[in-house]
């Protein structure tokens, strides 16, 4: 399924509210738990394609506040924009 840009802008800002934010020792331990991350990444792009389908929306630019300040500190939106579009023709 295809979505125009105003979309999949709530769809981005919605999503990124509800990422899994995790410790990388857990990973780096070799604990089984980690083996559930990509699982539950999956259910929540699926619960916020529900979401903005049902009227939800997210925090306006929520990728910049929640990798940004919440999740890290170094988040840059420009070099994420410009890998989308570098990558758009492969799509």
């Amino acid at each position: 399924m295809g979505y125009k840009e105003p979309l999949m802008k709530e769809m981005i800002n919605a999503s990124s509210s509800l990422g899994l934010a995790t410790s990388r020792r857990t990973m780096l331990e070799e604990e089984t738990v980690r083996n559930v991350y990509a699982g539950v990444g999956g259910y929540m792009g699926v619960l916020a394609h529900d979401l903005v389908q049902s009227g939800f929306t997210g925090e306006a630019d929520g990728l910049k506040t929640v990798y940004g300040s919440v999740v890290s500190d170094i988040f840059n939106g420009e070099k994420m924009e410009a890998g989308v579009y570098m990558n758009k023709r492969d799509f």
